[in-house]
């Protein structure tokens, strides 16, 4: 994957991004995506200063699978990390205190869904998340992000005015949502113990924020989402 910052303009390749980070979050661990991944997370690792993923030492596709439960699935496991935004947006700055499930931050994510009609449960994901109720799942939000990059990219050469308005859609969907909670799920996720999964969420921390610069600083005015 391309990651110098020139490329963050190629919506494509923004839209390739966002639909693999949410992939990690929302398909179980395989055999299968297992090579793949670890290849393009040490890549985006490495563009970010930070150790790579060892291909020698990486856990076999059973102990992955196993984080992953643990990490998401599992309140008991001792690793649990609940993955929603209203659990997680306050966490840093609220004593590292939880906060409540389908908080408002959830219902105006359920709300900017219902705008587009995307439906989580329609995506490529393991079954169990297809039962889940609370919109504000990451994986859902960064699928969201790719979502409407592609709206964009399908705008693109035959109205410019609908394509400039799906990327200010990116921003504010990004400014009010994603951006302001990914610090605090990777501060939880690290807490929580090192593994796949925490230099997951780090990666997603510094997509997210370089991400957000990239829009700000190409933005035109946001109004309110329509």
């Amino acid at each position: 994957m391309m990651m110098q910052t020139e490329a963050y303009g190629t919506t494509d390749v923004r839209q390739q991004i966002y639909a693999f980070l949410a992939s990690l979050f929302l398909q179980e661990p395989t055999a299968e995506r297992m090579e793949q991944n670890y290849l393009q997370l040490s890549l985006m690792l490495e563009e970010y200063g930070e150790e790579p993923l060892s291909m020698d030492n990486k856990s076999n596709v059973e102990e992955l699978r196993q984080e992953y439960y643990d990490r998401f699935f599992v309140p008991m496991s001792g690793r649990y990390i609940p993955p929603y935004e209203s659990v997680l947006r306050n966490y840093l700055t609220n004593g590292r205190k939880w906060g409540r499930l389908m908080g408002p931050e959830a219902s105006h994510v359920q709300s900017c869904y219902d705008l587009f009609d995307f439906q989580p449960t329609r995506l490529d994901i393991f079954e169990p998340l297809k039962g889940i109720t609370f919109p504000d799942h990451i994986g859902f939000e960064l699928a969201f992000m790719a979502y409407l990059c592609m709206e964009e990219l399908e705008s693109v050469g035959r109205n410019e005015g609908l394509a400039t308005k799906w990327r200010d859609r990116q921003e504010q969907f990004l400014a009010e949502h994603v951006n302001p909670w990914t610090d605090s799920f990777v501060a939880a996720l690290t807490e929580s113990g090192e593994g796949y999964y925490t230099k997951v969420g780090l990666i997603v921390f510094n997509w997210v924020a370089d991400d957000m610069k990239y829009l700000r600083s190409n933005s035109t005015k946001v109004g309110e989402w329509s």
